[in-house]
């Protein structure tokens, strides 16, 4: 009936396997601020700080996100928008570069 109908989607929702947790790390010495913008938070340049733990200049942030691909970039002192170096990257039509991250899901599958 209706009620079961209703009820698949929250239970696929909930299940643990479609949240995925994932570290962001930037080696950015001497940077007072770095956060990162993405998909995932609007491209916000404010909302997703990465802390720099040991002073070293190794800074990283931890998030959960969804399976698929997601596109992100660095800003560091809320202003310069940087790459991720170990990340695939797209360049869109303005010449700015932004990383690309796929998460969970199967691998793309060659013919």
């Amino acid at each position: 009936g209706l009620g079961r109908s209703l009820a698949a989607p929250v239970a696929v929702a909930q299940a643990p396997d479609t949240v995925h947790v994932v570290r962001f790390v930037l080696a950015a010495p001497g940077a007072q601020r770095v956060t990162l913008a993405g998909d995932f938070n609007g491209w916000s340049r404010d909302e997703t700080p990465l802390q720099d733990v040991t002073g070293s200049g190794q800074w990283s942030v931890t998030l959960p996100l969804r399976e698929g691909v997601h596109e992100y970039a660095f800003v560091v002192d809320g202003e310069r928008w940087v790459a991720d170096p170990f990340a695939t990257t797209r360049r869109d039509e303005f010449g700015q570069e932004s990383s690309l991250l796929r998460v969970g899901g199967d691998p793309v599958r060659g013919t």
